[in-house]
């Protein structure tokens, strides 16, 4: 698990708050997603990992990808926080605890991805 998922999420996950823990890591893969891509404050959400991950003009779009992959990524981050990371912070979820490890250890992954691509920008 990414250091910086674990450190948020685990004292929510640990109160049985799985939602929230969610929540929590799908913030801390936006928050990365809009530093590492220089996309402005009010940039968020669904259209955020669009704009960073669209497939032709995207800051953390690889272009020596197939398109095939780079239309697969954009569908995997736009996805991913539209399914698991927006519906938490818009409504009252309830999840298990296998549920809630399962979208965490998700946004660890994605969240890896996003600093793969600020180490080949730096």
């Amino acid at each position: 698990m990414h250091p910086s998922i674990a450190k948020v999420c685990w004292p929510t996950f640990m109160r049985g708050d799985y939602a929230t823990s969610v929540f929590q890591a799908f913030k801390e893969l936006e928050v990365a997603i809009r530093d590492t891509s220089g996309l402005q404050f009010e940039d968020n959400g669904v259209e955020m990992a669009k704009k960073a991950f669209d497939p032709e003009h995207g800051v953390l779009s690889d272009s020596t990808k197939p398109e095939t992959e780079r239309n697969a990524l954009h569908q995997l981050m736009v996805g991913a926080i539209g399914s698991y990371g927006n519906p938490h912070s818009h409504r009252n979820m309830k999840l298990s605890s296998a549920e809630a490890c399962e979208m965490i250890v998700l946004a660890s992954h994605l969240l890896k991805i996003v600093e793969a691509k600020q180490e080949q920008t730096a």
